[in-house]
């Protein structure tokens, strides 16, 4: 491993599970190490994991990477939901189930997760980006105002929170073709709200307004 011998590697961890196949160790070594070169033969090796050993955190998280990486949205949302057995309350686990969700299409599920979420953490700018990411996908442009008037009508929102909802937000409207046919009339109420990168850091940046 120190020289990036990584085959030579892989062969020992291989041989410590011939002498030794319940050290979980060297299984989750053999599956990262294979995860960097094939991606699939590793999700092969996670799964004999949680076959041999159970419920394993790490597994899950390396397996919805995986999934996550390659487009199989779906997939990665039951590593997540593995997870989440294992750590019920883990909110970051909860809030990417959710993002699975959205990507997969199921805009429903996702805001059900968002939803539960944003009743206990109010504040959080990347989780009301995202809710109003999944109503703008479900054409609901009212309640995806709701969200922006929420955020930006705090009097206490400073600029630097202000762009990085604006950041957040573009970033979905650049990835998601679906939202980046909503109305230009729906962009262009905010756009007076949300500053632009170049004004606040004196750059020629690219703008986060609309």
């Amino acid at each position: 491993m120190s020289a990036l011998e990584l085959d030579l590697a892989i062969k020992e961890d291989e041989a410590v599970i011939g002498i030794d196949s319940m050290y979980l160790e060297a299984w989750l070594n053999l599956a990262r190490l294979l995860q960097l070169q094939k991606p699939a033969k590793a999700l092969q090796v996670y799964k004999q994991i949680l076959d041999r050993f159970g419920p394993e955190a790490d597994a899950y998280f390396q397996m919805a990477q995986i999934y996550g990486n390659g487009g199989d949205y779906r997939k990665a949302a039951e590593a997540l939901k593995g997870m989440l057995e294992i750590d019920p309350g883990n909110f970051e686990i909860k809030k990417a189930l959710g993002d699975a969700y959205l990507r997969c299409d199921s805009t429903s599920a996702a805001l059900r997760i968002y939803n539960e979420l944003v009743e206990v953490n109010p504040q959080n700018l990347e989780l009301r980006a995202a809710i109003a990411h999944a109503y703008l996908t479900k054409q609901d442009y009212d309640a995806a105002a709701e969200q922006f008037d929420i955020v930006l009508g705090r009097d206490s929102l400073s600029l630097d929170d202000q762009l990085r909802f604006g950041q957040v937000f573009l970033s979905f409207i650049q990835k998601d073709s679906l939202v980046a046919r909503t109305p230009q009339s729906f962009l262009k109420e905010y756009r007076k709200d949300i500053p632009r990168t170049g004004a606040r850091t004196g750059s020629s940046a690219q703008s986060t307004t609309f």
